[in-house]
């Protein structure tokens, strides 16, 4: 069984597409600039992917939200019955 390979940035140097994740994503893929030209499948792909990922991370903060909202009001009413 194969093992991951974890890849570093060089010199910690951040990202040049750090401000937009998905076009930086779909640099990668391809190797190289301007590839939504070449590749507008793969990029309407990367889209609609990057826009579900999106939409789940907004509903993970509204849960979060949700049970943290939840735990104040039964620390609440534990302190009134306690």
């Amino acid at each position: 069984m194969a093992g991951f390979r974890e890849s570093k940035p060089a010199d910690e140097a951040v990202p040049e597409h750090a401000e937009e994740p998905r076009r930086r994503g779909l640099d990668e893929l391809s190797g190289k600039g301007g590839s939504e030209e070449e590749f507008p499948e793969l990029a309407d792909e990367l889209k609609g992917i990057g826009d579900i990922a999106d939409l789940l991370r907004e509903v993970g903060r509204e849960r979060r939200r949700f049970g943290e909202d939840l735990m104040r009001l039964f620390e609440v009413r534990w302190q009134k019955e306690g």
